[in-house]
């Protein structure tokens, strides 16, 4: 499902370079209207969508998020609106989070952005709920920016196989928004220490773009 871009991360880190696309999808990129959103609050998000990186990377910018982000629910909602008014039908796009109440709050965000209807057109769910499932554009909103959280929940929060599972939903496109680790987030022992990073990694290969 994963074009070849998409692909190359999850193939390397989990698969020993034996997961390879096939067939049309290797090629393809998310394509949008030729005309950019009319609405000007719209403008840096379809950016976003519009640079030919097929994997981008949002940093958090509230450090005392934990579970729940609204400054990236909102950063969300407008991702989706964006693309919407780029041609992509709800449906097309998958939201992907860790925790259930960042969840939430993305659906509520979701629904005073685009309203409700709209809104129900989009997969807004955790990780475990979207597993199996694939969509053209897939964000993933990790919420935590507070770091001393973060460190607390590590075993959870950079378990590989979550993190397998949440990036490889996307078939053209991949919107990471969450946290950067500094040089002095580390690890507790070895097994964390390769989690933390392959996390790293994941976002190295992303374009990083701030808003």
């Amino acid at each position: 499902r994963l074009n070849a871009e998409l692909a190359a991360w999850p193939s390397k880190s989990f698969y020993d370079g034996r997961l390879r696309p096939a067939g049309p999808n290797r090629e393809r990129k998310l394509v949008l209207q030729d005309s950019p959103a009319q609405d000007p609050d719209l403008e840096p998000f379809d950016a976003v969508l519009r640079d030919p990186a097929s994997a981008v990377f949002i940093p958090t910018t509230d450090p005392t998020a934990r579970s729940r982000n609204l400054q990236d629910a909102e950063r969300v909602a407008s991702l989706c609106a964006a693309a919407i008014a780029g041609g992509l039908a709800p449906h097309e796009i998958g939201v992907v989070t860790p925790f259930r109440a960042q969840g939430r709050t993305i659906r509520r965000a979701l629904a005073e952005r685009l309203g409700w209807h709209t809104a129900q057109g989009i997969v807004a769910v955790t990780v475990e709920r979207m597993q199996g499932q694939e969509r053209e554009l897939v964000i993933l909103s990790l919420a935590t920016g507070n770091l001393r959280f973060l460190a607390a929940i590590a075993g959870f929060f950079f378990q590989p196989e979550r993190l397998n599972v949440s990036v490889t939903r996307a078939m053209t496109k991949l919107v990471i928004i969450g946290p950067e680790l500094p040089p002095e987030f580390q690890a507790v022992d070895s097994e964390m220490a390769r989690w933390l990073a392959l996390y790293r990694s994941l976002l190295a290969q992303a374009r990083r773009i701030e808003l």
